[in-house]
């Protein structure tokens, strides 16, 4: 057992059975699904799927999904290094986003998404920078 969150939620934790090849990585591999991250960073979980890729199973077992090989892991984080890029440029962009909305629509997002967490919180969370 290797302890890796947060990264979905805080307890996030993979089983590697090497002996197996197998990595039950729970709710740090989505597959074929949109992931969801209550308590983690972007950074903390592109390291936890670096080190599922670095175990090299040839079975894993995700949290959400199909089983898959390293495919999955791979697959998961292109697409999380996606939203944080796209997430850093939208914020550098200032209180605008793609299409004219108004960064208030994200407050209240983000409210809604994780009560009592701030903007900076929730920029800092998908971005992995601080702000």
């Amino acid at each position: 057992m290797i302890s890796v969150g947060p990264c979905h939620r805080v307890g996030d934790t993979i089983v590697h059975v090497p002996a197996e090849g197998v990595v039950f990585a729970g709710d740090v591999v989505f597959r074929q699904c949109t992931p969801m991250g209550w308590h983690g960073t972007s950074t903390k979980w592109l390291q936890a799927l670096d080190l599922i890729l670095w175990l090299d199973p040839e079975v894993i077992v995700p949290g959400h999904g199909p089983l898959c090989g390293i495919e999955g892991a791979m697959e998961l984080k292109a697409y999380l290094e996606y939203v944080r890029e796209e997430s850093r440029r939208c914020f550098a962009q200032g209180p605008k986003c793609p299409g004219g909305r108004q960064t208030d629509r994200i407050r209240t997002l983000s409210r809604v998404a994780k009560p009592g967490a701030s903007v900076r919180e929730r920029r800092e969370r998908v971005s992995g920078i601080p702000q």
